[in-house]
Order: structure tokens, then sequence, then C-alpha cells
């Protein structure tokens, strides 16, 4: 189903502020439909500027936004553009209150309330006690013995960096975070969108992950979208989602992440605004633009079924192995996106661009993976 264009609104309705750690897939979406996009994230990769009117770059220091900086970015942000949507992505949910302090800005995406509810570890795993959803145990406090059975987790860090694991003489983050039993299965999401009173899922996807360093073993290395599910295990999970979504009153593009393993799946965590995932699926189904979609439900439209979503991709983020520098004569292959600026340097472990996979056969992603990573790794060293 073609969805209409918000471009013949008056412009300064037709503005749509992005906010992520990395906002190329959220710029790229809402120009296609039509919107006028300015960007915040911490890249300003070539394709992120290629779909925006303007391009705010914020550095991240440990893979996190500085408050202060972010915070005068809106301010100057605010005095040019009194008026926008603004929608906040993977790794800005937390400055929600900022956003919403700013009269004439409109979130696109669920409240502060909402957000800071579905967060809290207290409250969200109570609400799934309540609902008789199963998830790992968990502790507020730092577990007495057997530390190496848990994982220490921070609710508002994004991509797997706040999933830590410690040793018995490592001290616990300073940050608000909670303790959860690790779980052996496949890591998988699923892909929702909410409206007022009607939802709907995309898919299942399933979650990579790396160990950069020893602290940290699930570092978000991509996803492969669509994957198949038993009918059973299928129907379990929506109705986790329909549950959710009705008990903590999401809406828009939201996901669910959890651990699947023999027995079934384990609900993790839900990430109240709109999951990288996403993009994913809009490459699958051309007619589908989630952005459109999500501001419209935001907005209180009725959510209209999307089309049905057929076959399976992947994406991959690479990361660098050591320190290096973008070359002159780069030349990126078309399968790549969050392309850095010629010249641009990068320290290692962070991530170089990230690798898209629309076709391959079953059981070949891996070794695709790895030839177009030797590809783009031997072009760094000339």
């Amino acid at each position: 189903m073609p969805l209409k264009s918000h471009a013949s609104t008056s412009k300064s309705n037709n503005l749509l502020i992005v906010i992520a750690h990395s906002a190329r897939a959220l710029a790229e979406s809402g120009n296609r439909a039509g919107f006028q996009v300015v960007s915040v994230d911490g890249f300003a990769d070539l394709d992120t500027q290629e779909s925006c009117v303007e391009c705010w770059c914020i550095p991240l220091v440990n893979a996190e936004f500085i408050e202060s900086a972010l915070t005068v970015c809106l301010q100057k942000l605010y005095y040019r553009y009194p008026c926008a949507r603004v929608i906040l992505g993977s790794g800005a949910e937390q400055f929600i209150h900022q956003v919403e302090t700013l009269s004439g800005w409109s979130v696109s995406g669920n409240s502060s309330s909402c957000v800071e509810t579905v967060l809290n570890p207290r409250i969200f795993f109570a609400g799934l006690e309540a609902l008789d959803i199963p998830f790992p145990t968990v502790s507020i406090h730092r577990p007495a013995s057997d530390l190496n059975q848990w994982l220490c987790k921070t609710p508002y860090r994004c991509g797997g960096m706040g999933v830590l694991r410690l040793s018995a003489d490592q001290a616990s983050p300073a940050l608000d975070h909670y303790w959860q039993k690790e779980i052996e299965g496949r890591a998988i999401s699923a892909l929702f969108l909410c409206g007022k009173r009607e939802w709907q899922m995309f898919g299942v996807n399933q979650q990579f992950s790396a160990s950069l360093i020893d602290e940290l073993p699930y570092v978000y290395c991509g996803a492969r979208a669509n994957i198949e599910i038993d009918n059973e295990l299928l129907s379990k999970i929506k109705s986790y989602i329909h549950k959710i979504v009705k008990y903590f009153k999401l809406i828009g593009l939201c996901s669910i992440d959890m651990i699947q393993t023999a027995d079934g799946v384990l609900v993790l965590e839900v990430n109240p605004r709109v999951s990288a995932t996403f993009e994913l699926y809009e490459r699958l189904q051309p007619a589908l633009n989630l952005v459109d979609a999500h501001v419209r439900v935001c907005e209180g439209e009725r959510l209209l079924e999307q089309p049905s979503i057929r076959g399976q991709n992947a994406y991959w983020i690479l990361y660098t192995d050591k320190e290096c520098r973008i070359p002159e004569k780069m030349n990126w292959p078309d399968w790549v996106s969050d392309r850095p600026h010629a010249g641009h340097r990068l320290n290692a472990g962070e991530p170089l661009c990230t690798l898209h996979l629309d076709e391959f056969e079953p059981g070949q992603l891996d070794s695709l993976v790895k030839t177009r990573k030797e590809q783009l790794l031997e072009q760094l060293k000339q």
C-alpha cells in the first residue's frame, strides 16, 4: 500500500528532526516520505548528508552523547526551527525530557513517562510478571556469588554497550543498572508498529553480536530480518507483544528483544523507540515507509495495514580492528552505507560502515559477510 507524502504540508510542519547515535536510516526514510530532514548524530556521514537539509554532528564519547553538548545543539536548533517534528532513535531516548520542554516541537514517539516506565527495570519486569510473560532472572542488587553467570545492564545504553560482564574485583557502573542472569540461546527481536487501538508486527529478526573487549560481550553487529519461526512460537511472541503494547500503552515503531531457547522465548527488554531494524523491512518492501507510518500513528491517524513482507535480508556493522584513516579515493561498493568522509580517522573498535546483504543463498550469509569485510579492510591498507 503506497503511503501519502507529507511534502504538501507547510514548510514549518514539514520539518523533521531525527536524533540518534546514527541517524542515516531515519534520515533516508524521512526524506523519501517528503520531509525536510535535519539530523543530529555522532557521524554526519556521506549518506546522511545526502538525505538531509542540515546535519549536526555531536561526537560520541564511549559510545554515548555528551548531555551538555547535545543540550547546546538542541537549543540552537530550536532557535532556528521553532516548529518541527522530532524522532528520537537509538541512543537518544534518554533525552526526551529536553525535547518535550521545547514548545513548538512535537515528539513523534512515546512520551517521557512511557519511556521511563519501560526502561525502569523495577517497573518493567514487575509488569512482565503481572502479564505472565517469562524473562530471565533479574536482580536490582549485585549478586553475592557466581558473578560470571550474570550480566550487568544499563537501561539507557544501546547497541549492547550497556551489557557488561564484570568480574568480582570490578566495580559496578555509577549509573542506574540491574543484573540479569545470562541465558544461552539465540538472540532475536521483533519489530512492530502500534496505533491507538491496534498494532502490526512486521517480522522476527536474528540479532548478531560480538565481543570487542572482555567487558562487552554483546556489542551489536547487525541483524537478519524476517527469519523463519514455527507457528507456535510465532503465536507466543505475538501474544507477548499484544500484552506489552496494551499494558505499557506503546505508540509508534517499537521492538522487543528476546532470547530463544529450547523451551521457548524469554523477553529481555522493549525498545520504546524506532528500532534500527526498520530499514531492513523497507529494503524488502519498497512500498513501505515506516518513518511516515510512525509519524502518522503518533499524530493520531488510524493504523492502516502495511504491505506484507516476504523474503530475508541482513546488514552487518563493520568495526575497525585497529586505528585507520579513510583513503582519499576509497571505492565504496553500492552495498555499503554509513560511509565516512575521506580523511576521517577511526580508532580501533569504532564502526566503519554498514554492509547490506539483500541477496544471499541459504547458509551463505557468514561467508558473504567475511568476503565483503575483507574487501573493504584491504582498501584501508592502501
